[in-house]
């Protein structure tokens, strides 16, 4: 049983140190990448840094109605577990009109869907026991199936909207590609695809705080995994 557990804090260590190696790399490649104009990019890798408008009908927000170039809702519901209890995703959804970034020189497409958003959160909301969802959100919950009353009291919940406005500033880093209609679109490659409405500094910070917990914590998971799999061996000597 402690060996399998041993084995568990090992695998889990080297998960979480795998994860800071890909945030370093991550880093790296931003840093090591200089931003393009979009009338010279080129295929292959390229960092580019320009406003948003939609290539296609805009997507409306299902909490603020807002017309935008895209948005995430995210719903976590508070599930209970005998004393316990955790949060649940219960809605996790994405949707653009599709992307196009322009920094006055070009355009290039975005496929959004496929990049890692680092987009700033623009509504929080939370409901429960005494705290009954506004008629909004109430009405984004129904959109889904789903509603904030249980069959007594409200559940615990929380929202969360992000949404992309047309005319954002952004920052995009990926792998450019000939786009069937002209021109070029940034979509993933070499599992490398990052748009962000954060400064270029803001997104290193990121991934360097990010790829310090992994090392730190994988670290510490993988030596305590060693140690209770080597201790009991040499006890026996």
């Amino acid at each position: 049983m402690i060996l399998i557990f041993a084995a568990v804090l090992v695998g889990v260590g080297a998960l979480l140190i795998w994860r800071g190696t890909v945030a370093k790399n991550k880093t790296k490649a931003i840093t090591d990448t200089k931003t393009s104009q979009v009338s010279r990019i080129v295929p292959g890798l390229v960092e580019v840094k320009g406003t948003v408008r939609c290539a296609g009908p805009h997507v409306v927000s299902p909490m603020t109605k807002a017309r935008c170039v895209l948005f995430h809702f995210h719903v976590e519901e508070w599930r209970q577990h005998g004393k316990s209890g955790s949060w649940r995703t219960v809605i996790n959804d994405t949707k653009d009109a599709g992307c196009v970034l322009t920094d006055g020189s070009g355009d290039v497409r975005l496929n959004l869907l496929e990049a890692e958003l680092l987009l700033k959160p623009d509504t929080h909301a939370k409901s429960g026991t005494f705290n009954d969802a506004s008629p909004e959100v109430e009405a984004a919950l129904a959109s889904y199936g789903r509603s904030s009353q249980g069959f007594i009291f409200n559940k615990g919940m929380k929202y969360t909207e992000t949404v992309l406005h047309e005319g954002d500033l952004i920052y995009a880093l990926g792998t450019a590609t000939s786009h069937p209609q002209g021109g070029y679109q940034l979509s993933k490659g070499n599992d490398l695809f990052i748009v962000s409405d954060k400064t270029e500094e803001e997104i290193v910070a990121h991934f360097n705080k990010s790829g310090i917990l992994s090392f730190v914590l994988g670290g510490l998971l993988a030596v305590g995994g060693l140690a209770l799999a080597i201790v009991p061996m040499l006890n026996r000597y």
